[in-house]
């Protein structure tokens, strides 16, 4: 289904992993995946962090990788979208993956190109749930899309883009109406739920169950 969602890790003050996602973002769907148990041990932990390491962001298709995209867009036919393009030079980048990302960047042996989305928490209307596994705080948050209501100053993103992510300032919505995806629930990696826990806990947030 059509639940566009956000991805993200955050470790040494960095946003890391920021992964839009066009599919199933909700709790039983997405969600599930990202309760890892790679991640609910400090050694599981340590060895996600060092391979973060491999990640690196571009949001233009020729900085992925330059000599790939020049030898294989050409064989596309004319006129494709950015995102056809990218799905297969460039499959961490596309809007498919989802919390996969996770798993590919745990997986990883050499580097992982993708985009940087963090901004899509802005918009609280298209983004519907967000999932943020923050490595310097040894937690998992999971946020709610279709916010109406101004965050209070210390929600995470209230937060300003930069090098730093404690950096503040006043979020804004580009809809009118809406603002930035608001914290639903916080659980500890050293204490992660099980799925049942996971979705009794997130039922009456979960507008698909």
């Amino acid at each position: 289904m059509g639940t566009r969602g956000l991805y993200v890790v955050q470790s040494d003050g960095q946003y890391k992993i920021a992964q839009y996602g066009q599919w199933d973002a909700y709790p039983s769907g997405q969600g599930v995946g990202v309760c890892s148990e790679r991640l609910a041990t400090a050694e599981g932990r340590a060895d996600f962090k060092a391979k973060l390491g491999n990640v690196k962001f571009s949001n233009n298709a020729r900085e992925l990788d330059a000599s790939r995209f020049e030898r294989e867009v050409k064989d596309y036919k004319p006129g494709p979208t950015f995102n056809q393009m990218i799905k297969q030079p460039y499959p961490y980048a596309g809007r498919d993956v989802g919390s996969e990302i996770f798993r590919l960047v745990s997986d990883s042996t050499g580097t992982i190109v993708t985009t940087d989305s963090i901004d899509f928490a802005n918009d609280s209307l298209f983004c519907e749930w967000a999932y943020v596994i923050d490595l310097d705080e040894g937690t998992l948050e999971v946020f709610k899309g279709f916010n109406e209501k101004p965050l209070d100053g210390y929600e995470r993103f209230t937060r300003k883009r930069g090098g730093n992510v404690d950096e503040m300032a006043s979020a804004e919505s580009p809809r009118k109406s809406y603002h930035p995806i608001r914290l639903a629930k916080r659980y500890h990696l050293d204490a992660l739920p099980t799925k049942e826990a996971f979705l009794n806990d997130l039922t009456e947030k979960d507008d698909n169950r």
